[in-house]
């Protein structure tokens, strides 16, 4: 059996997309899952026309693994010059897997985004090598992925990641 890569998610919006094209469980199946604990947080349904649809953690629960950023992790991100100064300010949970990212280069995380304050800042950093869109996390599992949203694209992830590097 090959190892499974370890993918840190980074934004809710990951999570609700996988669940509402019945995609997580595949996806848990085929990586190694790590997911902030703010981002778990935030991920506990989405709507749509049929109302509210909630995603049963506790039912997945040994498939993936929580991660939590300490204190020196998040001033480490803090401290840069872009979310210092406002010009990029990531949620809490992206917050979050940025400083998980940034301060555990042993762990060798992918990243997988789908919105562009993440890009955006590491591409400032020039730390861009382990981002991943969905679109393209998705690949190596054999699913339909023409229902999934434009900011979920690898398109979409490059174009934010050419902005950052503006930002250099």
């Amino acid at each position: 059996m090959s190892q499974r890569r370890s993918l840190l998610l980074v934004d809710a919006d990951v999570l609700i997309e996988l669940a509402r094209l019945g995609y997580l469980r595949p996806f848990l199946k085929q990586y190694d899952v790590h997911i902030p604990a703010t981002v778990l947080d935030e991920a506990e349904f989405w709507e749509d026309e049929d109302g509210k649809h909630y995603i049963d953690w506790d039912d997945l629960g040994d498939k993936y693994t929580v991660v939590t950023a300490t204190l020196e992790e998040a001033r480490h991100v803090r401290g840069q010059k872009h979310v210092e100064s406002g010009a990029l300010a990531p949620d809490a949970g992206e917050f979050e897997a940025i400083a998980i990212y940034l301060n555990r280069e042993d762990t060798e995380y992918q990243l997988c985004v789908c919105d562009a304050v993440v890009p955006k800042l590491l591409g400032s950093l020039l730390k861009t090598q382990g981002l991943m869109s969905l679109e393209k996390a998705l690949a190596s599992i054999d699913v339909d992925i023409t229902r999934l949203r434009k900011q979920f694209t690898e398109g979409r992830l490059q174009k934010n990641i050419r902005q950052g590097r503006k930002m250099c």
